[in-house]
């Protein structure tokens, strides 16, 4: 019943849906569920994160002076982290950009590589979304940039593939786990 609103949620004819009009209609609202999930995540709609005073300490401690050794967090995290400090950006900006950016990557390849786009990311936001992009920032980026890997992969994109792949670790080393087992599954 869900997934054939979604394929066709007005009822429209079948030449019409044919037409892409429908696929420029599930694109739309995937971009608008995009950007109302990413300011929700940064903004904290939902309450604050269990993660969100770590995080906050961390963002506030950080010095002009880049310093690896100075959190336990990933070298990417870090480094993204300071320059948006260095450039004078609130935290919520920060999280804002950094869910915008693990979502935008995780809708764009629900839309190249699934045939229900929308009930891909209605899924992924009701079991994944309030874990990953609303707490655990850093393993939502590390993930997107480990699945765009694949993504370069698949395409037989081999540099891609790996910076795409070594921005996932940068951001979190759980990540590693996903283009090894894509590699092994090459044939």
């Amino acid at each position: 019943m869900i997934g054939s609103l979604l394929r066709n949620p007005v009822g429209f004819s079948k030449s019409y849906y044919e037409g892409g009009q429908i696929r420029n209609i599930k694109r739309a609202i995937l971009i608008l569920g995009w950007a109302v999930l990413s300011l929700a995540a940064g903004q904290q709609w939902f309450g604050p994160s269990p993660d969100l005073v770590n995080y906050l300490a961390y963002y506030n401690s950080i010095t002009p002076y880049f310093d690896f050794a100075g959190s336990r967090f990933e070298y990417g995290f870090q480094f993204v982290a300071w320059i948006w400090v260095g450039l004078g950006l609130s935290y919520s900006s920060f999280f804002v950009t950094l869910a915008a950016f693990s979502l935008g990557i995780k809708f764009y390849l629900f839309d190249q590589y699934l045939s229900s786009p929308l009930l891909a990311a209605f899924s992924y936001v009701l079991a994944f979304y309030l874990l990953h992009e609303y707490t655990q920032i850093r393993s939502a980026v590390g993930i997107s940039l480990a699945l765009l890997g694949i993504h370069a992969l698949i395409e037989r994109r081999w540099l891609r593939f790996a910076l795409f792949t070594i921005g996932g670790v940068l951001f979190h080393y759980s990540t590693v786990i996903l283009p090894l087992i894509a590699l092994a599954s090459l044939r």
